[in-house]
């Protein structure tokens, strides 16, 4: 009986416990739970080894067993002569069977010995004739007639080349009875039913087992399979082992109700360690290097024919670091893969590792071949290939050792492979109608052309993966844009400005999926300064470095600073004008808060730039930047108009960041307007699409958090306090979650503003530490005036309850006065409006003359006070003149003319909005 596996297979056989119980199970069985097991997995992943375990163990239990296998069993009478040879060491009398198969092989002795006979009489036969017709002859009997093979042309074929099939059938009737030709030309029938009925007799008494691997080289006896299995005897377990599950459903329907369906699975990597360890222990003893384990694990994948095979040649030359020997294991793993492929086959097996899926299509464009289908159909057949959505495909792990095989030995055709390959995609893309970033059929595409662009060509490779990058996270397209940088980390890059890419790319991408709090400083340090940065990713590192300063710190003058290097970096290339200096612009104007002119003529630039070139996107931002300058003016419609535009942009380009972030701005501006039903119409709409975003603190909650805010300043405004503090309360919540210190401070004081308007002391003082733990911190001066005012308002409050001075209020309202003259002009009204509401309500409770008092001390201070060795009114005439661009001194000074017309003419009744500020 054949040896089934080696003897050491006990020793280091791992993982599969599971199925090897139910085999143990169904051998154990007074009766089968099912007439057979069947189990499927891709290549690789041990199917064989696992049907050998089976063997194992029933020879240890004395249970009659036998396996054949489609990878060299191909015909039902290779299989029954397999089958019975095996059984026949265990007792299985084929008596049936064997004497028809002694029957069989006389004929086909007396059809050879009559074809001599009648070849000595035909002299009119060519030599060519014999050979070629006696071959294709032989061919033929050897399809129908299994054991007859070509042996049978030399002598058939030169008598019988040109005989018809009617002929041929006259021949064997002068020679032959007609059970003996029908024996002769259709053997597997009366072999099958001689073999089951002889099988039958033994079953009855004994458990009996059959086995056939490697299934799916079986495919042309998918009938024949079936059938033995309906008719095997209820005590006979059949074991059926392949890549895919049979497709027996139109020849019977019931057969899943008759089978224990199992999926193997590529080992996980707990499993690989195991099996390393116990495969190295059996080959050498002792306990492998855990280093070396883990690279072998890595290079795996999962299947354990390469971890074995990677073991034993480690193990062989004797050398303690695998990947010194990496090479010449994935050599010697590329033979044992290849065997038996035919040469014929290669390029097309090549150009297979060479992608990471295909099609015939794809096969046609990397081969450079016009006929590929019999090429195709004979890859499916190679016992690695596995379906696929797009198509089918090598298992990762010899798709993997194929082509750093091929890199290895010919780098030249390596080269070429992915240039065809890269340029098979680019043409697809090219013809794609679908928005970048956002198509899943682009991200498909993209993602394979950028892969083979870095293996043919790096730098080009490096800036489409740089630009396809940076379009899939507009989108937050965070798998993509990952895969897109683990694929670059896979090929064999040697630019150092590559992996400066990659390493700033990977920063990003936590950037975008959390915040800017939550990657390591040092590490973008080093990345900033690092003097491999090229020059086309200069300014963009810049760029992101001022954002990242914004988020974490409180230096807006640093922040400032970086956007314009980063402009500088991009006139340097010659970029100003391009879609990326639309978005750098932006920037910049917004930092021109206190010159509005300046920051109009920057934005209408940028207008310009993105007209020119035809890009409407990149007129997004200074949109949404136009429309603040606009509402920061009151310039209401303006601004509105400017929002809507962003909308639109949005829309076109199906982006559900910028629509949510537009709408929400476009909400402000009803605000300003006090039209506060289509307020929350705008704000309900932004809130639909960001919840159509990802859920992630960069993306989908980060949009939220700017939306409740807003919900909570609409609610305010209608006095519905419990709403207004349920929002505020949700948007600081995410706030502290991405780790932000301006927007966190700026929430905090909304709702401290809305606290004190409901009369919620408690709850203010909840949030008071945390407010005051922030504003040191801050460098937004509007929002720690607004943090002073309420305290001056509360203090006010605490004077009156209990008949104090007032002075402590009063020095709160100066100093929230003076902080707002560091910020744009607009806070130094709001501040007063605001102080302005309070004395209002003061006064409602018969305290005129305290009201007097404070507007006469507010004044009067300034007037003579001084902040920095300068005069305040001095400073807030500066101030509007250069936002204004006025040289006029005169209607300067508002705030001193608002302090004096209350104190002449009583204070406004009008109630200020909460903050508008964004």
């Amino acid at each position: 009986m054949q040896s089934y596996v080696d003897i050491n297979l006990l020793d280091y056989f791992t993982d599969v416990e599971h199925l090897r119980g139910i085999f143990k199970e169904y051998c154990a069985a007074t009766s089968l739970p099912k007439r057979m097991i069947v189990i499927h997995g891709g290549g690789g992943v041990g199917k064989s080894s696992l049907l050998r375990m089976f063997c194992i163990y029933c020879k240890s239990e004395k249970i009659p067993f036998t396996l054949a296998s489609g990878s060299d069993r191909k015909s039902a009478f290779e299989i029954i002569t397999r089958w019975m040879d095996d059984l026949d060491a265990y007792g299985v009398k084929f008596s049936s069977l064997s004497k028809t198969m002694r029957t069989y092989r006389s004929i086909q002795v007396k059809m050879d010995d009559q074809a001599k006979k009648l070849q000595k009489t035909s002299n009119a036969v060519s030599k060519t004739a014999e050979t070629v017709g006696g071959g294709l002859l032989g061919a033929a009997f050897g399809s129908v007639v299994p054991g007859v093979g070509t042996a049978i042309g030399g002598a058939l074929g030169g008598v019988v080349s040109g005989m018809g099939a009617e002929a041929l059938t006259d021949w064997l009737q002068g020679f032959l009875t007609k059970p003996d030709i029908d024996l002769l030309l259709d053997p597997a029938n009366r072999l099958t039913t001689d073999f089951l009925a002889d099988l039958t007799k033994f079953a009855e008494k004994k458990r009996i087992v059959l086995l056939l691997d490697t299934y799916e080289q079986m495919s042309e006896l998918e009938n024949w399979v079936v059938d033995v299995v309906q008719k095997l005897h209820p005590n006979v377990l059949m074991v059926v082992a392949g890549r895919e599950l049979p497709k027996w459903n139109s020849m019977w329907q019931e057969w899943m109700m008759s089978a224990q369906i199992e999926e193997l699975k590529p080992m996980t990597e707990e499993i690989m360690h195991e099996l390393i360890n116990r495969y190295y222990a059996t080959l050498r003893g002792g306990k492998p290097d855990p280093a070396q384990v883990k690279a072998i694990t890595s290079f795996a994948r999962g299947l354990p024919i390469v971890v074995t095979s990677a073991v034993q040649l480690w193990v062989e030359h004797g050398v303690e670091d695998f990947q010194a020997i990496k090479p010449e294991v994935i050599a010697n793993l590329v033979d044992l893969l290849i065997k038996g492929v035919p040469k014929t086959l290669m390029p097309a097996l090549e150009a297979a590792a060479a992608v990471r899926w295909f099609d015939q299509p794809i096969l046609r464009a990397v081969t450079r071949l016009a006929g590929v289908r019999d090429l195709f159909n004979e890859l499916l057949r190679f016992p690695f290939v596995k379906p696929r959505v797009e198509g089918f495909a090598l298992h990762d792990s010899v798709r993997e050792i194929i082509d750093e095989n091929l890199r290895l030995q010919d780098s030249e055709r390596h080269h070429e492979l992915h240039e065809r390959a890269a340029k098979y995609f680019n043409d697809r893309l090219n013809k794609l109608n679908a928005i970048p970033g956002l198509s899943a059929e682009w991200q498909k595409l993209t993602l394979e052309k950028s892969y083979h662009l870095l293996f043919s060509d790096e730098n080009a490779g490096a800036d489409f993966l740089q630009t396809s990058f940076n379009q899939g996270l507009t989108y937050y397209q965070y798998n993509f844009c990952k895969q897109l940088i683990n694929d670059s980390e896979l090929t064999t890059l040697s630019e150092k400005r590559t992996f400066h890419r990659i390493g700033f790319n990977k920063l990003r991408l936590i950037m975008a999926e959390f915040s800017p709090a939550y990657i390591d400083k040092d590490e973008l340090d080093q990345i900033v300064s690092n003097s491999n940065i090229d020059p086309l990713t200069k300014w963009q590192v810049l760029f992101s470095y001022a954002g990242f300063i914004g988020f974490t710190t409180t230096n807006p003058e640093l922040e400032a600073d970086y956007y314009k290097q980063s402009l500088d970096a991009l006139k340097s290339i010659g970029q100003e004008e391009t879609g990326v200096g639309c978005l750098v612009l932006k920037e910049v104007a917004h930092w021109c808060y206190d010159e509005p002119f300046e920051c109009e003529k920057l934005l209408l630039r940028a207008l310009k730039i993105s007209e020119k070139i035809g890009e409407s996107f990149f007129a997004y931002e200074p949109y949404i930047e136009l429309g603040h300058l606009y509402l920061a003016q009151r310039k209401f419609s303006e601004a509105e108009n400017m929002w809507n535009a962003a909308v639109k942009i949005g829309e076109s380009f199906q982006n559900d960041s910028m629509i949510a972030n537009a709408l929400n701005r476009l909400a402000i501006a009803f605000m300003a307007r006090e039209e506060l039903d289509n307020v929350e119409k705008v704000l309900m709409s932004a809130m639909e699409t960001a919840k159509r975003l990802p859920d992630t603190l960069g993306a989908g909650r980060s949009k939220e958090m700017y939306i409740k805010r807003h919900m909570g300043i609409l609610y305010q405004m209608r006095g519905e306090y419990e709403k207004a503090i349920k929002y505020y309360s949700e948007s600081a919540q995410i706030y502290r979650d991405r780790k932000s210190i301006a927007g966190r401070t700026r929430t905090l004081v909304l709702l401290a503003g809305c606290l004190y308007e409901a009369n919620k002391q408690e709850m203010l003082i909840s949030i008071r530490s945390e407010i005051e733990e922030l504003i040191p911190k801050l460098g937004l001066h509007e929002v720690v005036a607004g943090w002073l005012l309420i305290l001056g308002n509360m203090e006010i409050d605490d004077a009156l309850k209990s008949d104090q001075s007032l002075s402590k209020g009063i020095d709160m309202y100066k100093d929230s006065l003076k902080i707002a003259l560091r910020g744009p002009v607009p806070v130094m009204d709001e501040i007063l409006k605001r102080i302005f509401w309070k004395l209002r309500l003061i006064s409602v409770e018969s305290h005129d003359e305290l009201v007097s008092t404070i507007l006469d001390t507010l004044l009067e201070f300034w007037l003579t006070g001084k902040y920095e060795g300068k005069r305040l009114h001095k400073i807030e005439i500066d101030m509007r003149r250069k936002f204004l661009r006025c040289k006029d001194d005169e209607n300067l000074g508002l705030i001193e003319y608002q302090l004096q017309d209350a104190i002449d003419n009583g204070i406004p009744d009008k109630k200020p909005s909460p903050w508008l500020a964004y």
